[in-house]
């Protein structure tokens, strides 16, 4: 099993809370000089950096204990960047409320307010606008088979 299997196994199982989840196991510079592992991990609710510090020591002890990775490395310990795509389902529940950019199959794109996720569905609040009218709110349903990525979009 290769060390990427083997610590997302350890994370999953006992190092992260219920609340938490992972996104991402990278493990760089096999074979010789210095090694990095770098962990993206989400949560629910929110991601301090004293969660992130628990997670890198619980997982720093079990890579001491286990001997697993067998020369000098840099374990790095973060949440996902507000520019990264989601990965995970629940990062469309976290993310409720807040304006999102969603490139779909057909080249599209949809900008609006991620209200949640149905079944296989998320919805968004679009703007709607029409030469002569009024612009009014909608809410749509877009399939997840038909989402190439969704970034959260800053608003100042």
């Amino acid at each position: 099993m290769k060390v990427e299997d083997l610590i997302r196994q350890k994370l999953e199982a006992d190092i992260l809370s219920p609340e938490q989840f992972l996104l991402k196991v990278e493990h760089h510079g096999h074979g010789g000089g210095r090694q990095k592992l770098t962990i993206i991990v989400d949560s629910t609710g929110p991601l301090t950096v004293d969660h992130c510090s628990e997670i890198s020591r619980a997982l720093d002890t079990f890579l001491e204990e286990s001997n697993l990775i067998d020369a000098a490395y840099h374990l790095e310990i973060s949440s996902p960047g507000v520019d990264v795509p989601f990965t995970d389902r629940r990062q469309y529940l976290k993310n409720a409320g807040r304006e999102v950019l969603i490139w779909l199959q057909d080249e599209e794109q949809v900008k609006g307010v991620l209200k949640g996720i149905s079944g296989e569905e998320v919805q968004i609040e679009v703007t709607r606008k029409e030469k002569g009218k009024k612009p009014w709110k909608e809410v749509v349903s877009i399939p997840f088979s038909k989402i190439i990525k969704t970034k959260v979009q800053l608003t100042f």
